[in-house]
This record gives C-alpha cells, structure tokens and sequence, in this order.
C-alpha cells in the first residue's frame, strides 16, 4: 500500500471550507485525534511503513488547531500515518521529519473531526460489516460528548450520521446493535468471516417471525431463545451462509412443535422458508454497499394507452436494479396521474425525487402511492434549502415551504405506515410489489415496515380498483 493510495479517501473528507492553507509544522506540535476506529491491519501498517520509508511523506496531513490548544491535530485520518513519521523520526535519531507539510483548515469542531476520522477509515480500510458495527458502537460509547448514546433511537442515530457526512440507514444501525449486542456472543465466527448487511438483517427478521409462531402456538419465549441460542451456537463456522443457519433453525423449531397438527408444520415449514427465499433469491454477492445512482441513461417511456404491469417490467429486464426502482416509480407516478411531481437527478435515494403534491382533487389511493414514492426517493428526509431550488414557484409544495419552515405534506409522508399494501388495482399492485422488493434486494435503504414481510402472493381479495 502506497502512501498516495492510503490517503486518496481521506483528501474527500477535508472540511469545506475556503481558509486552507499549506505549510511546514513541527512533527512535535501534531498530534493524533484522540480516538481512532480500528487499528490498521498489520501488513496495510508494513506496507505503508515502507513507502514513506523510501519515498518520504508524499501527501501533507490534514490539521487544525482546536481553540485555546498550542498543538495541532490530525482532521479526516492520518493517525496510522502520523505514528510511522514520529516512528521513523526516531529511527533516523531526529534527522528525519522535524518538519511536515501540512494543509491548515479551520478547526471544525470535535464532532467533525471525528466523523472525518470514522468515514476516513472506513473507506480505507474495507472493513466488513461486523468490524464497521463494532467502530461505530465503539464511536457513540466513547464519545460522551456527541448529542447520541446507546439509547438514542435508530431513526436519530442515521440522522446525526447522514448529516455529518457518513450515510448510515436507519434499519443497517439497528442490524448493527443487533450483531454487536446479540449475535456475536453465540455466531462471532460466522459474523467476523462470512455475514454480510442482509444475512444479519434476513436473520434478525427470521428470529422475528419464528419467535411470533413458537409463541402463538402456547410455548414460552424464553425456550424459544434458549432454542436459538443453541442452534447458532452449534452451526457457527467461518464458513456459514444464511440459508444454512435459516435451514436449520426452521428445522429444530418445526421439530419442537411436533405436537401441532401435521398440516400446520407443514404450513409453518413451507412458508418460512418460502419467504425467507423470496427475500434473498435475487440479492447480490457484494450486499454490504448499496450502489451508487446517477440520472439514468434509459428512462422506459410509455404511451397513455394502456401498458401492462408485465409488458411494463419486461422492458426493464435487461437494466440495472437502480435504473429499474427509478423506472417503476415513474411508471407508478403515471399511472397515478402525478408524473410531473417526479424529476430524475442525484438528489433522492435512488435517483429521483418529488417536487411537487397530486391534485387536490386526487383519490385517497393517489396520494398513498405519492407517499410511498416520497419515502422510497429519500425526499422526506431533504432539507428545505435542498429542495426550493428544484421547485417551480408555483407548485403546490413551494407553497408550502413559503408558509412555514416545512411541508406538512412531506412530514405526513415521512411518518406513513409503510407496513400497510395498499389495496390498488392488481396491474398496479405488481408494479408496487417488484419494486418493493428490488429496494429489499439491491440497496441498503430500509424504509419503517415493522415486522411487516415481503408479500409473497396475493390474490384479488387484497386489491380494489384505484
């Protein structure tokens, strides 16, 4: 590992600002930031001892100096690296490295820097994600002075993260307290070598809905943890998929309620299984890093004539799961009679986003559907100043920026219970359901469904016309 290449992450997450500026600074007056996320592995550390060895200090470190300090720290990472210059420095008995060239930024503020340090390293170092939920739990528990602790909710969690420039879901810090909190004591091999973002999610959802059945059927929650510990601990390997664990829980717990009728084990057997299947039978291999959306290049346009839900998804067969979620959105929007409050960009979730509310003359079902898509585009969760330079004056929610600080509309939207499907016309209701699950499958975003699964089947008894 060259020094260029260690440092290339960490030169993005210098401060924007415009008073910066380079000079040579003392190596006795920097010092490290008082907490770092991991320590380097041990050969990324000789490999990078080495190339600054022999090839001297090729990119300045980031400082700033804190208010009322004589000393400098380092800003966006440079720990590790700083460690090997004061090393060497030593080695060379002080002939080495008095001085450094640094790029001087205005001190940010302890909580900046900090989370500069947590997305420099993160980005670096590729952790997977058991190591990035113990960083970032390790983060809040030692840093007293941040306006979040283990208590603070999941939903105020990813805010203070998102705004602070590290992107953390919602429901990937809750699978993250769960890994760190529950599972590591009884499958720490499976989830330091194999478990990705979704297998922890897939079986915190397992453990859910098994639990809910153990009890239904008059047996103790207790047995039923007791039964699941004893499972992960008897199957834990480095090796370890989810099926495999999902297998054979479903297997142990069909076997303890034995007593049940054989057409409700069979039941129970058969549609665990089935959806647990459904849930992950398209995931991708590397599910631990959500993609990254640009403005598509196909956009599948549709005449006003009527256009089935099938032939509709069979022209976005061939495209990318991003271009894919955008494509059923706007198709939804259309259906619905909102298209123009749809737009494509970089601003939402996953490449487009709202800007404007239906008609007030819309149908209940209409404005349902707007806040599924509000939810799903991320744009409930933009600032104001985000949003008013994308909105036509006269648009119903310009107006509503205008009253007041913020949109009603976009808040009620925000607090919607997704858990429920909407009953729509069935055309309409399979656009919702592939693009629910291709959120599920090929992204990190998780919107607030409770327990709620994915819908397996459904039938005409779940949908009335629009």
């Amino acid at each position: 590992m060259s020094e260029t290449s260690y440092l290339s992450s960490s030169e993005s997450q210098i401060p924007n600002q415009t008073n910066i500026v380079e000079e040579l600074i003392p190596l006795d007056q920097i010092r490290c930031l008082p907490y770092a996320v991991r320590e380097s592995m041990r050969e990324d550390y000789e490999r990078l001892y080495q190339s600054i060895k022999e090839e001297g200090v090729q990119q300045p470190l980031v400082v700033a100096r804190p208010p009322e300090s004589e000393h400098y720290v380092l800003i966006a990472g440079g720990n590790t690296r700083l460690e090997i210059i004061q090393r060497l420095h030593e080695e060379s008995r002080g002939s080495r490295f008095r001085d450094i060239n640094c790029v001087v930024v205005s001190w940010p503020g302890i909580c900046i820097a900090k989370i500069s340090h947590l997305v420099t390293n993160d980005l670096v170092n590729g952790a997977r994600f058991f190591e990035r939920a113990k960083a970032i739990l390790k983060f809040i528990d030692g840093n007293s002075d941040l306006p979040i602790d283990h208590t603070t909710s999941d939903r105020e969690v990813s805010k203070f993260f998102t705004e602070h420039g590290f992107p953390l879901y919602r429901s990937t810090y809750a699978a993250m307290r769960y890994a760190v909190d529950f599972l590591n004591s009884y499958l720490p091999l499976s989830l330091a070598c194999s478990f990705s973002t979704l297998d922890v999610k897939h079986i915190q959802r397992l453990e859910n809905r098994l639990k809910s059945d153990w009890v239904a059927e008059g047996k103790s929650e207790s047995e039923f943890n007791q039964l699941f510990i004893e499972v992960a601990q008897s199957c834990d390997h480095e090796d370890l998929d989810y099926e495999t664990f999902r297998d054979l829980l479903t297997e142990q717990v069909v076997a303890e309620l034995q007593d049940i009728e054989e057409s409700s084990v069979n039941t129970l057997s058969r549609e665990t299984v089935t959806k647990e299947n459904s849930a992950t039978e398209h995931c991708p291999q590397k599910s631990d890093i959500a993609p990254e959306f640009d403005t598509p290049s196909t956009y599948v346009v549709t005449k006003d004539e009527f256009c089935t839900a099938s032939e509709f998804l069979n022209k976005c067969m061939d495209q990318e799961p991003s271009e894919r979620i955008r494509n059923l959105a706007m198709e939804l929007a259309r259906r619905f009679g909102f298209r123009e409050c749809i737009v494509l960009g970089d601003k939402g979730e996953f490449g487009f986003f709202v800007v404007d509310l239906p008609s007030e003359e819309s149908s209940l079902t209409t404005r349902l559907v707007w806040e599924y898509l509000v939810n799903f585009s991320g744009t409930c969760e933009m600032s104001k100043d985000e949003l008013i330079p994308n909105l036509k004056p006269d648009s119903r929610l310009y107006g509503e920026f205008q009253d007041q600080e913020f949109s009603p509309s976009l808040q009620i939207a925000k607090e919607i219970d997704l858990s429920v499907m909407w009953r729509v016309d069935s055309e309409s209701f399979e656009l919702l359901l592939h693009l629910w699950r291709l959120v599920f499958e090929h992204t990190e975003f998780r919107p607030d469904l409770g327990d709620t699964e994915l819908p397996i089947e459904f039938g005409e008894q779940f949908r009335i016309a629009a």
